[in-house]
Order: structure tokens, then C-alpha cells, then sequence
């Protein structure tokens, strides 16, 4: 009908502008947060994804990393790849200092993220990347003795563990 209209993604922006330039934009975030954690009193990983990220906006690093793995644990199992690894760089990012390896972070949340990543790669059929995750949170976890990260490896990524000719096809099926 010719008439102009503002798309979506261009108010989104105006919005956020505006909430950083008035100093809201960690309120704004917060209260956002709030709302989908009192709308949803047992969130799907979707929702705790949301809230995961809303936190980050927000600064609430702590709280956001986990929501961010609960939204990332739910999003392998359901295959959605591709939202998991984003879920999962986040994390890893709010965890790991710029530049690091990630070899002096003794959060246990690192060791799920890595158990996630082993995960992640099992059900994408990248073995040697699954490996190399699931030694790395082994490694972490036996260092700094955490039994959460552990489970994780025993229940989802132990077939990362086994050699290659004992793995077979039904250690990845659901």
C-alpha cells in the first residue's frame, strides 16, 4: 500500500541505543531476565538460553553462565547444533580470559562447557574434535576434583574414551 513501516530489526537497534546511551541497558536486561524466570518456573533450554543471555547483557556473568549450559545441554540433545556451539562460545568466552587457553580457569562450569563441547562433537560424528574435548575436561576435572564434570564425561561422552574400533554405531544413537 506504499505506507512506510520501521522493520524489526531497525527499532531492536534504535532500542538498545537508546537504553545504553540513557544508562538502562544492564536494568533493562535485568528486568528481562526477571520476567522469564518468573513466566517460566521450569524453562526449556530456549528460554534458559534467553535468560543466559540476558544476564550477560546485564553483567551478571555468574548467573548467565548457567543458563547459558542448561540452554546449550538441551539444544545438542534436541540436535540443534548450531544454536548449541553458539550457546557453548558464549560460555566459553564469559569463562576464559581473551588470549587464554583456558588452563588456569578452575570454574567446573569450564569442565561442563568442555563435556558439552565432547558431546557436541560425538553427535556431530567429529570424533577426534570429541576427544580432544573430553580429555581436556578429564584432565580438568581430575585436577581440580570436579565430580559434576565427571558425571558428565561417565554419562554422555564416555564413548570418546574407548578406542575407535569399539565405539560402533549404537553408541550414538538416543
Amino acid at each position: 500500500d506504499g505506507a512506510w513501516s520501521l522493520p524489526h530489526s531497525m527499532l531492536a537497534e534504535v532500542l538498545r541505543d537508546e537504553a545504553r546511551s540513557a544508562g538502562r541497558w544492564e536494568e533493562l536486561n535485568r528486568a528481562c531476565a526477571d520476567a522469564l524466570t518468573e513466566l517460566y518456573s521450569s524453562p526449556s533450554g530456549r528460554i534458559h538460553a534467553r535468560i543466559g543471555r540476558h544476564l550477560l547483557e546485564a553483567e551478571e556473568l555468574d548467573s548467565a553462565l548457567d543458563h547459558l549450559l542448561a540452554g546449550a545441554r538441551e539444544r545438542v540433545l534436541l540436535d540443534d547444533y548450531a544454536e548449541a556451539a553458539a550457546l557453548l562460545d558464549e560460555a566459553e568466552a564469559t569463562l576464559v580470559p581473551p588470549g587464554s587457553s583456558g588452563e588456569s580457569v578452575r570454574d567446573r562450569r569450564w569442565g561442563e562447557t568442555l563435556a558439552l563441547r565432547a558431546l557436541l562433537h560425538v553427535r556431530q560424528d567429529e570424533y577426534e574434535a570429541a576427544q580432544e574435548a573430553a580429555d581436556r575436561a578429564e584432565a580438568f576435572a581430575r585436577r581440580f576434583r570436579w565430580p559434576r564434570v565427571a558425571a558428565y564425561l561417565l554419562g554422555d561422552a564416555l564413548v570418546c574414551s574407548r578406542p575407535r574400533s569399539s565405539w560402533g554405531d549404537a553408541a550414538f544413537t538416543n
